[in-house]
């Protein structure tokens, strides 16, 4: 069906690219290696859970602008663009957390 199309590709986009960003960023600018990479690195992370938290709150305002929106009568359809900002949302939650988690990963698998 639609939906179940859609949260596989909405959820899976969003950690396929966490996976495939937060990597090579965090080996790029800081890697494990030394005290000063590490920290780094976790100037990185916060940036990450920072977009995740920045994703978490525009799903949280999506949610409940469609509420709002039930509420006087609208109808929902696949064409709204509200659930697409919901989308996108719980797609940069995904991307940011998956990001995160492989770069901690390798940060405590490291040492």
């Amino acid at each position: 069906s639609f939906n179940t199309t859609a949260i596989l590709f909405i959820t899976g986009s969003g950690s396929l690219a966490g996976v495939a960003i937060g990597p090579p960023l965090v080996d790029s600018r800081g890697g494990f290696e030394d005290a000063a990479g590490v920290a780094r690195t976790f100037g990185i992370l916060r940036s990450m859970f920072l977009l995740s938290s920045v994703g978490a709150v525009a799903g949280i305002a999506a949610t409940l602008v469609r509420l709002g929106a039930l509420e006087e009568g609208f109808a929902v359809t696949k064409l709204d663009p509200v659930l697409w900002w919901f989308a996108s949302a719980v797609a940069l939650v995904f991307g940011g957390c998956n990001a995160a988690m492989a770069a901690n990963f390798g940060m405590n698998c490291s040492s």
